[in-house]
């Protein structure tokens, strides 16, 4: 009997080796297809993953296509407007041309006479204050940074007694009558290149006409404005 139940008892080792070989068996073995815990196959799964990955780069393939499209167009607005601008502004030109054109009185003055008949002396004194700092305006006075002013008008060019000129004003000839004294105040650097005086000029007409009326003021024997036609 023992030996009977010890029989039974190897065979029912073997039997139970068996069942737990069996559960390893179906443990270990992989679930291939199956997503664990979801019940899907993984082709499906990945299938759609992969569609979802094309749609992202789909969207963003369109949003650099657009930024990239947005630089181009500007990049050649940028250059057409450039060269257009290039050639507004080329030497021999239209505009070039008008802009080259020499300042109304530097070189040859405007119409002053029209400008002087209608020009006040009383304006031109106000105007004229800013240059009290270099010049005196009173007889007898003498120079001050630049040369006396008074009796300038019709006075020879560089003949302020007591003032050493430029060579630049030396070299200039005849005298301060109405058409030089415009040309200087339009701007004293292109009328007399090398000039000490750093005055920039009127570029206004009727202020420069005023001065002018104003300056000749300054003498017993003022000489006569043109009149009014």
């Amino acid at each position: 009997m023992s030996w009977l139940r010890g029989a039974g008892t190897a065979k029912t080792g073997r039997d139970q080796g068996r069942s737990r070989g069996a559960k390893k068996t179906a443990i270990i073995r992989p679930n291939f297809g199956v997503v664990s815990g979801t019940g899907f196959p993984l082709a499906l799964r990945y299938a759609g993953s992969n569609s979802a990955m094309d749609a992202s780069a789909y969207q963003i393939n369109k949003i650099l296509g657009l930024v990239l499209g947005t630089a181009l167009f500007l990049q050649a607005v940028h250059i057409i407007d450039g060269n257009f601008t290039e050639r507004e502004g080329k030497p021999g030109s239209k505009v070039a041309t008008k802009e080259e054109q020499p300042q109304a009185g530097v070189t040859a003055a405007g119409p002053i006479d029209t400008l002087l008949a209608n020009a006040s002396a009383e304006r031109g004194a106000q105007v004229a204050k800013q240059c009290q700092a270099c010049h005196n305006f009173e007889e007898g006075q003498g120079p001050k940074v630049g040369p006396d002013l008074y009796d300038v008008v019709g006075r020879k060019i560089a003949s302020a007694p007591g003032f050493n000129y430029s060579s630049a004003l030396k070299s200039k000839k005849g005298a301060w009558d109405f058409n030089a004294l415009n040309a200087w105040l339009t701007k004293p650097t292109a009328y007399a290149p090398g000039t000490a005086m750093t005055f920039a000029g009127l570029s206004n007409d009727k202020q420069r006409a005023d001065v002018i009326a104003y300056l000749d003021t300054l003498s017993k024997n003022p000489v006569p404005l043109p009149k009014a036609q």
